[in-house]
Parts: structure tokens; C-alpha cells; sequence
């Protein structure tokens, strides 16, 4: 039985790139430049990926800088024994809190949120862009994943 894609909330993740390009990032889960010191060129000093977006969309609805800023603390600090084992545990809670919440297979997840699987004309046009351009290759990813529900 195919599981049905949270289109929804993938709609609100294209709504909240193109808000702020610079919060997006497909190379980090979610991070804080007040706790990991990135640098990010966000105003809220925050970025994320697609998945990233997916958890701090499921604790935040609006996308003004001082809320998404605290979303984004919850998400990091809300689970401080996982956190402690460091960056690469906390990237598994979070990938998978995104997976279960876009109810996505595994396959799917994997052609999703990581950028070096995406079709080819969307990693090329993810790779080296600006800020801008990403989120529009990006929200271009998301819109063709929907179209072809979740098989490319």
C-alpha cells in the first residue's frame, strides 16, 4: 500500500523557502549559528533543508524571524540526550521526526532531502547558485516530487 505524501505540508515548505532563501540549506539539517556557529546569512542566524523545514514547520506557523528563531531552538534543544552524541544522532532524530511527519517511505526521504539524489537538472541548479535561485530549484524539487508522487 503507496502511503500518501503530506502535500500540505510540503506546500507550506515552498512557502517558507521562498519567504527566506537564506534559511535554506540542503547541506544541514537545522542549525543555529548561535549554537553552531555556521555562518548563515539568515537574519534570524538559522538555516535548514527540506527536512529541516518539515520540523520547524510542525512547531511554528508563522515565518517572521524572532518565531521561526525559537522553532528552530525547540527543535535542537527539546531532545538533549539525543543531542549530546552529537551532530550525526541529531540528524537521524530530525530525519526521521521529517519522514514520519511528510509520511514518506524511506526511498522516498532519501530522493527528498538529499540533494546529491535529486534529478539531475535540480542538483545541477542547487550546486553553486545564489540563495535566490536555490530556493527556486529547490521549491521546483519539491513541486516535481508531488507531481510525480514521490517517484522522482
Amino acid at each position: 500500500m503507496k502511503k500518501k505524501i503530506n502535500v500540505k505540508l510540503l506546500k507550506r515548505i515552498c512557502r517558507a523557502i521562498l519567504h527566506e532563501p537564506r534559511r535554506l540549506d540542503m547541506y544541514g539539517w537545522i542549525y543555529d549559528d548561535d549554537i553552531h556557529h555556521m555562518g548563515c546569512d539568515a537574519p534570524c542566524g538559522t538555516a535548514a533543508c527540506i527536512g529541516g523545514f518539515a520540523v520547524i514547520l510542525s512547531r511554528t506557523r508563522l515565518l517572521a524571524n524572532k518565531s521561526w528563531k525559537k522553532a528552530v531552538k525547540s527543535c535542537l534543544t527539546e531532545k538533549p540526550a539525543e543531542y549530546l552524541f552529537g551532530y550525526e544522532f541529531m540528524d537521524e532524530v530530525i530525519a526521521c521526526e521529517a519522514q514520519k511527519l511528510l509520511n514518506l517511505t524511506s526511498a522516498q526521504a532519501e530522493r527528498l532531502f538529499v540533494s546529491s539524489n535529486w534529478p539531475e537538472k535540480f542538483h545541477i541548479g542547487y550546486s553553486d547558485a545564489t540563495h535566490k535561485k536555490q530556493a527556486k530549484v529547490t521549491v521546483a524539487r519539491i513541486k516535481h516530487f508531488i507531481e510525480t508522487n514521490g517517484e522522482e
